[in-house]
């Protein structure tokens, strides 16, 4: 048993040792105090707050070692966690004048935060109450709570002691304002620089008192001094240059614009605003000249001559474009410099047709950094574009994750969502693209036409509403808020749209948008007398550039009016013979009234007239067709074809020709061709995707016609539907065929292939009753035509019935 002795002595011992410990914690904390001193002394702010830190973890109710981090993270403009820290030093001493101040001015500065600031600034008046900064506060707390003669006496009195105190001049500054008073305000500033002539914001409100008078030159001659006194304040200097803009001194903008990139080189902004200065009021080659001036020198040539690029192709010249950049990039401009040369060089390259080599260049900037947006927004592109939406999707959300919000991924992701057939998913997207761009003018207009394509009326009217109340009433806006109006039979708002538009002086496209809707209105109304009356107007205005012509044609003949419509053409054609649109409708109008070999004549002119244009070449081929001239339709269509220009809708034309004649290997040529021009059709994906799967067998053909055909999943077309559905099917997914085979079959009750897809994936399924009952129905529907599917639907009744 251990004697009492050493147990005190083991007592003792144990207690020297706790002692000893607390001495040198307390020793150790001192020291990280000192040297974070030192630090603050270097200007080493990072490193001190570090030493303080670690002062704090020794002995957390030190408070000069708190008191220094406050500081540093209000001078970093770090305010919650600099308030954080004077609180705690408020807990621990509650007359700490510092503590007290600080958290009273940050408080009276928030809105509903009167009751903590009362409470701080009462304190701090118990403690100094003559102190100049305590004093500033409860005049400003006076002002704050509406004792606005409390508030003035105080800060009057506050001027006689400290004649450049900012809060006292402030709170007669804002009487004086409310009073507008503004010459006051300027002889009170006037006093207040005497003591202070450097306090910037006595100068702005000196300056915003001079705009209150009125005083023009007393604004420039203010402005100049500030930018004599303030030469490194870059929001000084372009007021100056806004000054100048504004009085019309053009000449002297661009100085002050230069003046201030010479201030700051590290900053090629202000010198690509000089650019923007002389293209604005001096023109292109002036422009031009400053931005070559600038890639050739030492400083930012990264940013000068990409900038450069963008001007030129901005003026059409995408080699001069393309070559500043191939130039760019034979230098050595750092890594993350080339990395967005060649992305910009990308996009142009794709944006002229080069999209393979566009995508090799995305794909070596990707295998360097795997996070680059522009690269990955370039290799979505080229996703989408190969009918693999889902890879697109998966590049998009890494470049979300790289720079979110961005309203542009957002919406590209919404495009690559709707290709794969996701709608919802789409529109989830293209909402939170308008989000992020807070109502943005093109994310709205896209928003709406999305949601208007699945029948979302109300939503799309909510949303172009909401991006005009932020926007204010613009042409595109009120135009999209007018068609929807019109479409809801909305006459009242559509015409209260169409004044909005009118309203819009000096602005010929919102006259002419106002007019058309004019037009739907009244025809919705079915007041063809009055639309006729605005078309004459319209067309005698503007003629050509609007869609007059058609539109009162058309009227004429919905009034009964073939005759008038007659006589307009007639006046076109006599000032002008060769007029393609109105010959056109003067063939359409023979058609209606059944004078077919004038119509013929008459289309036959048109191409003669223009035999580049494929117009005629699709008139005529109907016209023939209509009268079961079908062979000599198909030579108008081949002879368009080998002559116009842009012959996609003759070659559409020609291609369902095809299919008619069983011609499908010809048919998938000739869609497989108007697809790579134009993928964003569903009527093309449908029609090379059902072509795919219904008459070639390999593997590869079926993958493709999946690819395409996932946009279509979500359609409510009949015709979209089974091509999805029948893919479905010759993939072995029967069940998930189905749906859409049915849906497709309900809507397409006199169509051969549809209802005989419905038939095949009910035996595929087993149900044999159903599967009769829809193949018969294809039978008879296909009864008397030489269809290669009616012999395998009779093999299959066959079989079933035989089982």
């Amino acid at each position: 048993m251990m004697s009492l002795t050493r147990i005190r002595l083991l007592g003792l011992i144990f207690g020297l040792v706790v002692l000893s410990a607390c001495d040198t914690a307390e020793e150790r904390a001192e020291g990280h105090y000192q040297r974070g001193l030192e630090l603050v002394e270097k200007g080493e702010t990072a490193k001190a707050l570090l030493e303080f830190r670690n002062a704090l973890q020794l002995n957390e109710n030190a408070i000069e070692p708190r008191l220094e981090t406050a500081r540093i993270r209000l001078a970093q403009g770090e305010i919650q966690g600099a308030v954080g820290h004077y609180r705690r030093i408020i807990e621990l001493d509650q007359n700490n004048l510092e503590a007290r101040l600080t958290v009273g001015r940050v408080l009276l500065q928030i809105e509903n935060e009167q009751d903590g600031a009362r409470e701080h600034i009462n304190a701090a008046a118990d403690i100094a109450p003559d102190n100049i900064q305590v004093r500033g506060l409860v005049a400003g707390l006076a002002q704050r709570e509406g004792r606005f003669e409390e508030a003035e006496t105080l800060a009057l009195a506050l001027l006689e002691d400290d004649p450049g105190n900012g809060i006292a001049v402030s709170i007669l500054v804002a009487q004086k304002t409310e009073q507008e008073d503004y010459s006051g305000i300027i002889t009170l500033i006037d006093k207040a620089l005497v003591a202070t002539p450097v306090d910037l914001g006595l100068h702005v409100a000196r300056l915003q008192a001079l705009e209150g008078l009125g005083d023009g030159p007393g604004i420039g001659k203010q402005l100049e001094n500030m930018a004599r006194l303030f030469p490194e304040n870059p929001q000084v200097a372009q007021g100056r240059v806004q000054w100048f803009l504004n009085n019309g001194n053009n000449t002297a903008a661009v100085g002050a614009q230069r003046d201030l990139a010479a201030l700051f080189p590290d900053e090629p902004s202000y010198a690509l605003q000089v650019v923007s200065l002389l293209n604005q009021f001096e023109g292109i080659d002036s422009a031009r000249r400053e931005l070559v001036n600038l890639a050739s020198g030492q400083d930012h040539i990264a940013v000068f001559t990409r900038a450069l690029a963008d001007f030129e192709l901005q003026q059409g010249n995408v080699d001069a474009a393309i070559g500043h950049l191939e130039g760019l990039l034979d230098t050595d401009i750092g890594t993350e410099d080339s990395h967005d040369a060649q992305a910009q060089l990308a996009n142009i390259l794709r944006a002229n047709g080069d999209a393979p080599r566009a995508l090799a260049m995305a794909e070596q900037i990707l295998a360097k950094n795997e996070t680059h947006v522009e690269a990955l927004k370039l290799r979505a592109l080229a996703s989408v574009d190969a009918d693999r939406p889902e890879k697109a999707i998966t590049d998009l959300r890494t470049a979300l994750n790289a720079q979110k919000p961005d309203p542009v991924i957002l919406m590209m992701l919404a495009m690559a969502h709707e290709r794969n057939g996701s709608v919802n998913l789409a529109l989830e997207r293209m909402a939170l693209a308008v989000r992020a761009s807070e109502s943005g003018v093109i994310e709205s207009l896209r928003y709406a036409e999305m949601l208007t394509r699945q029948d979302k009326i109300d939503i799309a009217l909510s949303t172009l509403k909401t991006a005009r109340e932020k926007h204010g009433p613009l042409p595109s806006l009120l135009a999209g808020i007018g068609q929807i109006q019109v479409m809801l039979s909305d006459w009242t708002g559509a015409t209260d749209t169409v004044v909005q538009l009118a309203s819009i002086k000096d602005d010929p496209q919102s006259r002419k948008v106002a007019q058309e809707l004019q037009i739907a209105i009244l025809e919705g109304e079915q007041r063809f007398e009055r639309s006729i009356g605005v078309l004459r107007e319209m067309w005698d205005s503007a003629g050509e550039g609007t869609s007059a012509m058609e539109n009162l044609v058309r009227n004429y003949v919905l009034s009964g009016k073939t005759e008038d419509a007659a006589k307009f053409l007639n006046e076109i054609l006599l000032k002008d013979e060769t007029n393609m649109r109105a010959s056109l409708l003067r063939g359409a109008l023979y058609a209606f009234e059944d004078q077919i070999d004038k119509a013929e004549a008459q289309y036959r002119q048109v191409i003669d007239d223009h035999p580049l244009r494929e117009n005629g070449y699709g008139a005529l081929a109907s016209l023939l067709a209509f009268q079961g001239r079908i062979e000599e339709a198909d030579l108008v269509i081949e002879d368009g074809i080998n002559n116009a220009e842009n012959p996609q809708r003759l070659l559409f034309s020609r291609a369902s020709r095809l299919e008619e004649l069983q011609d499908y290997e010809g048919a998938i040529a000739i869609y497989e061709q108007l697809y790579e021009e134009n993928r964003d059709s569903d009527v093309l994906a449908n029609n090379l995707a059902s072509l795919l799967s219904e008459f070639r067998d390999d593997p590869e053909s079926l993958e493709r016609a999946f690819n395409i055909a996932k946009r279509l999943r979500s359609s409510v077309q009949p015709a979209f539907q089974d091509t999805y559905g029948w893919i479905l099917y010759k993939r072995g997914e029967y069940e998930r065929a189905v749906q859409p085979l049915k849906a497709a079959a309900d809507g397409a009750q006199d169509n051969v292939f549809v209802q005989y897809h419905l038939g095949m994936v009910y035996e595929k399924l087993g149900q044999k009753e159903l599967a009769i009952a829809q193949l018969t129905k294809a039978l008879e529907l296909g009864e008397g035509s030489n269809l290669p599917v009616l012999s395998e639907i009779r093999s299959v009744l066959e079989r079933l019935k035989g089982a």
